[in-house]
């Protein structure tokens, strides 16, 4: 692949612009450590785009990814400045690509989340490895897509599954996305080779695929447009209330709403009134405040570098519920474990638990018999405290009484061996 391409003279900073053969560019985003579309990059890749739509000799560009990542979205710092007259956002990118006349191309590695599947979107088709993972996680921010997201997403796929996409912000799988149309294609690697293979074979017939010119469809059964008002009213009273958390989740809805109802250029503008209403919000501002405060927790001043310990075997105290879900996630992650529990039928239930778990791993397909045998046979159960001389993590899950639990301890002081946690 590299020695069809040739870089052009004028490299950007954080954006890479390659010859991959006549009339195809290559657009790449290299901003580690998770590619953010930040005001600065979004200017970057605006130049790009505006240099290969004023060259006649290029027909398609390919968006990728440095690093093994397509992009982890907008950068959450950019959100507490207001931009001022000039400055390029990831919108204006989105925007320009969508009206733009060459042919572009997602080439999808690692995670497109929020602006980066937005820029995807605006593609006119899109491309991904196996591992990939797309998804619009901005209401975990208080905020909704805010680059035609909840316009383009619905004319995609539907609205029904797409709010459920937006509403729970999770990612989803690269094989799930192909299902639901988002992706058009899923391959195991060389994201790159592939796209430019499909853009040769697109050139020829369908160069140009604008989602924006599509009507957003509902995407449930036996249910037409007419049902909007009824399905969005319903919609609206399966999230908490306004003064319950579910401040962003109701303007999401109004977008979607606003992506079935309207012409693309009226969402898009009501998309963006409602983005900068939620931006400047409380609930909000707080939540990012709790974005960047969980990632200071890892950033603790003047703390000595440390060797992690390694962890071989471990002990639960306790074969109730609590005790046996333990015991199934220490199992899971592949160590042997000891429970310790004096009581019989406590033992059959929790052996019952464990091998119904790993029975229904199986049946889904995510195991196979042997290593779910594998997994359900590290699970040992023993009577006697001294059973826990090797464990180097124990876990005590005992019924919730203090007398209780001060036996235990007791007993752990004499049997848990030096440095065991």
């Amino acid at each position: 692949m590299s020695s069809l391409i040739d870089t052009l003279p004028e490299p950007l900073g954080a954006v890479r612009v390659a010859s991959a053969q006549p009339g195809v560019r290559i657009i790449t985003i290299d901003n580690p450590p998770v590619n953010a579309l930040s005001f600065a990059l979004s200017a970057e890749l605006l130049a790009a785009v505006e240099a290969a739509e004023g060259d006649a000799s290029v027909r398609a560009a390919i968006f990728t990814g440095a690093n093994g990542i397509f992009s982890g979205g907008a950068d959450v710092n950019d959100f507490a400045t207001e931009p001022s007259d000039g400055t390029v956002t990831i919108r204006d990118v989105v925007a320009r690509v969508g009206r733009g006349t060459k042919t572009y191309v997602a080439a999808i590695d690692g995670n497109a989340l929020g602006g980066g599947l937005e820029l995807a979107l605006a593609c006119d088709y899109r491309i991904a490895t196996a591992r990939a993972k797309l998804g619009l996680p901005e209401i975990k921010l208080g905020l909704i897509p805010g680059a035609a997201g909840t316009q383009r997403l619905p004319r995609l796929i539907g609205a029904q599954d797409a709010l459920q996409l937006m509403l729970t912000g999770e990612s989803i799988k690269a094989d799930d996305a192909q299902k639901k149309g988002i992706v058009d294609e899923v391959v195991a690697d060389d994201v790159s080779g592939a796209a430019l293979t499909l853009v040769e074979r697109v050139l020829a017939s369908e160069p140009k695929r604008r989602i924006a010119e599509r009507t957003a469809r509902l995407g449930i059964a036996n249910l037409g447009l007419l049902a909007t008002p009824f399905v969005v009213a319903q919609a609206h009273t399966m999230v908490p209330s306004e003064e319950n958390g579910g401040f962003a989740a109701h303007k999401l809805i109004d977008a979607v709403q606003a992506a079935i109802e309207l012409p693309f250029a009226r969402g898009i503008a009501r998309e963006a009134r409602l983005f900068d209403e939620l931006v400047r919000s409380a609930p909000s501002e707080a939540l990012r405040h709790v974005f960047f405060a969980e990632r200071e927790l890892t950033k603790i001043p003047d703390l000595p570098p440390a060797q992690a310990r390694e962890i071989r075997t471990a002990a639960v105290i306790g074969a109730g519920t609590m005790g046996t879900g333990i015991a199934i996630t220490f199992a899971q992650a592949g160590l042997p474990v000891v429970v310790i529990e004096p009581s019989d039928s406590a033992v059959e239930k929790a052996r019952a638990t464990i091998f119904g778990m790993f029975k229904h791993h199986v049946d889904k397909g995510r195991l196979t018999q042997q290593e779910a045998w594998k997994r359900a046979n590290a699970i040992t159960f023993e009577e006697d405290f001294a059973a826990l001389g090797d464990a180097d993590v124990i876990v005590e899950a005992v019924f919730e009484a203090m007398d209780v639990k001060k036996d235990v301890f007791a007993k752990l002081d004499g049997a848990a061996k030096p440095g065991a946690v």
